[in-house]
């Protein structure tokens, strides 16, 4: 059986430079099918897929922007053979390369790849001659192949309490890969991100978050985004949920984000937030892909004696849930919308959490006034970072606001009580519920309410009560198990 003649540009290519040393590499490529390859020049759009080749030789150094349309699932490998390097434009969706960047290739370098169909191509694979990892693919086309691949060695975290740049600084992990848009990125080294730096958020214009009173009380979010070139990704802040200023979804993906304190918690004797300001980042809001809530992280802190993570506010009610939020109206037994136990138990459970048990209540509120209530002695009806009657905040240890001496809060807890009778267990602020109950279970409040005094704390309990009672110094605190991670 006859062969075909090995191109002329192969041959010149083995016999010059690096290629002597990696001719057995490039005689596998070919050995697939020696009789089945097809040479074309480089153009704007390479007909790869009409070739009648299972195996394509590129010559030439003109920029490729696309292949030809041919029917989904058609592989083709790929050699480039110069007389020099070319590029290959990254597009993310006619020509999806490794990494979401654009390739200079190297005469020898082998690539495959595969049709998606309509004009759309993926490179499902890129081998650089001289052996080194592709650069803007994360250390080569595996993790770009991984979908929602995000690991790392620890977690991001606050960098320490010992400063205040140190509170305001947040450390990403010394080793984290990801990948964005399809194409793997990574650290090899851990970064920090001082929150008072503009250079480290996507934009400073219109309100500048680089200034700690614009940061108070508020969520904020790191992406991690493609770089011009290599595959370190760049880091950026941003209040933006979705993207980053200056990036798209096809760029950028949000990995971690953390709350930032509301209001100054002063000096307080043995309180793991003293000498915390306003703007600083609350070390148990940090949360990352792989260590966050079940439920939206926003406005929660993590509990590392129950493993839960806690609402830093009392609940008040945004776009038509249950959130914490600064700055939010409480929502209680007579707000707006009139919440006693049984419908916040139905709201907590749309986004995912539900009322602390008593223990879990003492944990998160430790660090908190004990035996005092908020200064004035009433209902202060918005959340936010206050202070009680000896002028000291009302803050724990983890950073949950009010837990004592504010408002009760009711528990997950049931305690034996109620009437030998059946009545309605809904009343006229429930809609599309009925039901009765017979001798219904009592439901602890926690806490301690605005004029409590000595009887507010941690361990501050009232059974009493039933899960319909209405009062306004009744409201809610959400709590969720800590989310499935990635991978």
């Amino acid at each position: 059986m006859a062969t075909k003649p090995v191109p002329a540009a192969l041959t010149a290519a083995i016999n010059t430079g690096p290629f002597k040393t990696l001719f057995t590499n490039m005689v596998d490529f070919f050995n697939q099918n020696l009789t089945d390859i097809a040479t074309l020049a480089s153009a704007a759009t390479v007909n790869i897929g009409a070739a009648a080749a299972k195996s394509v030789i590129i010559t030439g150094t003109v920029t490729i922007t696309a292949f030809d349309t041919v029917d989904a699932g058609i592989i083709k490998k790929v050699m480039f053979l110069g007389p020099g390097g070319l590029t290959l434009t990254h597009n993310a969706a006619s020509l999806i390369l490794p990494g979401g960047a654009n390739i200079t290739t190297a005469v020898g370098d082998c690539a495959e790849f595969t049709s998606l169909g309509a004009g759309n191509w993926r490179c499902t694979d890129y081998q650089k001659v001289d052996g080194t990892a592709l650069v803007g693919s994360g250390g080569g086309s595996v993790l770009g192949m991984i979908p929602a691949h995000y690991e790392r060695s620890r977690k991001w975290a606050q960098k320490g309490s010992d400063t205040a740049a140190n509170r305001r600084t947040l450390v990403s992990p010394d080793l984290m890969t990801v990948n964005i848009n399809n194409g793997g990125y990574g650290l090899a080294a851990a970064v920090e991100l001082d929150v008072n730096t503009a250079g480290n958020w996507d934009t400073t214009s219109g309100t500048d978050y680089t200034d700690p009173a614009n940061r108070a009380g508020k969520n904020f979010y790191c992406y991690a985004c493609i770089p011009v070139s290599g595959t370190v990704p760049v880091l950026k802040l941003s209040v933006n949920a979705t993207v980053p200023t200056g990036y798209t979804a096809s760029n950028s993906r949000k990995v971690c984000g953390f709350h930032a304190l509301c209001v100054a918690v002063g000096a307080i004797s043995g309180h793991t937030l003293t000498g915390y300001l306003a703007g600083d980042i609350l070390p148990q809001s940090v949360w990352d892909l792989k260590h966050k809530p079940a439920s939206n992280p926003e406005g929660m802190v993590y509990d590392n004696g129950t493993n839960k993570w806690v609402d830093i506010y009392l609940s008040s009610v945004a776009s038509g849930e249950l959130a914490s939020v600064n700055g939010g109206t409480i929502a209680d037994g007579v707000s707006a919308t009139a919440f006693h136990w049984y419908k916040l138990a139905q709201w907590y459970s749309r986004v995912k959490k539900r009322m602390l048990y008593q223990h879990e209540f003492v944990s998160a509120s430790l660090g908190a006034n004990q035996g005092t209530n908020i200064t004035g002695s009433a209902d202060p009806n918005t959340t936010t970072g206050h202070t009680d009657t000896a002028g000291r905040r009302m803050i724990s240890n983890i950073g949950c606001e009010d837990t004592c001496g504010v408002l009760y809060q009711w528990g997950s807890d049931s305690l034996s009580g109620g009437a030998d009778a059946w009545a309605n267990a809904y009343d006229g602020n429930d809609t599309g519920v009925a039901g009765q109950h017979y001798r219904p279970a009592n439901r602890v409040i926690l806490g301690g309410a605005w004029d409590d005094g000595a009887r507010c704390g941690s361990r501050c309990a009232d059974g009493r009560h039933s899960p319909l009672d209405l009062y306004s110094y009744f409201a809610g605190r959400g709590c969720a198990e800590p989310g499935i991670p990635l991978n």
